[in-house]
């Protein structure tokens, strides 16, 4: 099954993987050892809410397309990395980018700000975009210092 970038889905391990490069990259990071969780938890950046009395949201609706009162609640944000783990004494996040959308930039400034309030762990957060910045990434690893 394709998703909405065209990417098939791939089977592998009982895992649904997104596209081919996210299946890679979780042979390369197990076959260098390492333990990482496919998609364990959203984050949430924003909680859902509703605009109450004082705001007043007026969106196209309809086959016409009118501006109408917008009465529902506004969803919230939630991110969500491909790969989490720990490594020496430290919190890995991998998220694989074969495209990015107009909202992962926007998301990704969210998720790192709230990382730096609340994570307890040293953060550190990978965007490779090929398998040659994912085998660079477990260089990176390698070589990185344990945290006390």
């Amino acid at each position: 099954m394709a998703n909405k970038y065209n990417n098939k889905q791939i089977l592998f391990e009982g895992i649904n993987f997104k596209s081919l490069l996210e299946k890679r990259t979780y042979e390369i990071l197990k076959e260098a050892g390492f333990r990482p969780l496919y998609e364990p938890s959203a984050y949430s950046l924003l909680k859902p809410f509703s605009l109450g009395e004082s705001v007043k949201l007026y969106k196209p609706s309809g086959k016409e397309k009118t501006l109408s009162l917008y009465k529902r609640s506004i969803q919230g944000i939630t991110y969500t990395p491909d790969f989490v783990f720990e490594y020496k004494g430290h919190l890995v996040f991998f998220d694989t980018k074969g495209k990015v959308n107009d909202t992962y930039p926007l998301k990704l400034k969210a998720f790192l700000s709230l990382q730096v309030k609340t994570s307890k762990l040293p953060v550190l957060f990978f965007e490779p975009h090929s398998l040659r910045q994912v085998k660079q990434t477990v260089e990176i690893l390698k070589n990185l210092p344990y945290h006390k």
